[in-house]
């Protein structure tokens, strides 16, 4: 499996301001500094990119996966808010990673 870490360009939101199950939604200069996870997995051809939180409330059943860090003993995925971007041009590498290395283990 491979897994990248990356940034949604602003156009992307500009482009899709209608959609409003998103972290941050009409917010443009926060959403494309926030860091998603893309994990290489096609479903019916679509790309899924989830976004990292610095504070996920986890009790309220299966919304994501914690990813705690000495920092951020609260941080992990939000499932439910994970994009599909299947336009390559919206998608930004970061040229290094952010997170933390405990952060980077996924078990």
């Amino acid at each position: 499996m491979t897994v990248t870490v990356v940034f949604i360009k602003e156009q992307y939101f500009i482009d899709n301001a209608s959609f409003v199950e998103m972290l941050d939604p009409h917010e443009l200069i926060k959403q494309p500094t926030r860091s998603y996870l893309f994990i290489n997995i096609k479903y019916y051809g679509n790309d899924f990119y989830i976004p990292f939180r610095k504070s996920i409330d986890l009790r309220i059943g299966n919304i994501g996966y914690s990813l705690p860090s000495s920092t951020r003993p609260n941080a992990g995925l939000d499932f439910r808010k994970a994009l599909i971007v299947n336009d390559n041009s919206y998608i930004q590498l970061l040229p290094t990673i952010n997170i933390e290395s405990d952060e980077k283990v996924i078990k």
